[in-house]
């Protein structure tokens, strides 16, 4: 999620691959096709979800490539709620790789908690 604002026209047009400035340096990027599913459940998860603040918050973050102290400040919003709302997207998101089935529960088990 981090890169996506980078590589979303990419994706968009379903590129298999990127370039990139991160860190002041040119990277190469391959798109995975299970990120080219990524669009598609941004889209569904914002029209199912009717909190306003929230989609203002997805836009910045993944459209426009606000940083998450950017868009906290531009938002009338504490860090604890931004972070708890930005947490449940990207899980829903992922539940939604799940029940696709591109992820496995190898994948799932790896994943720290704490981390």
């Amino acid at each position: 999620m981090q890169i996506y604002s980078k590589i979303k026209k990419q994706v968009e047009r379903r590129d298999s691959e990127a370039k990139i400035l991160r860190y002041g340096k040119q990277k190469h990027i391959i798109i995975p096709e299970w990120a080219l599913k990524l669009p598609t459940f941004i889209d569904e998860v914002i029209k199912e979800e009717k909190n306003q603040m929230l989609t203002e918050m997805i836009s910045k973050r993944l459209f426009e490539g606000k940083t998450d102290k950017t868009v906290m400040s531009e938002l009338p919003i504490s860090e604890s709620t931004y972070y708890r709302y930005k947490q449940k997207f990207e899980e829903k998101i992922y539940q939604l790789y799940i029940e696709l089935g591109y992820v496995t529960r190898e994948e799932i088990l790896r994943t720290k908690i704490t981390e």
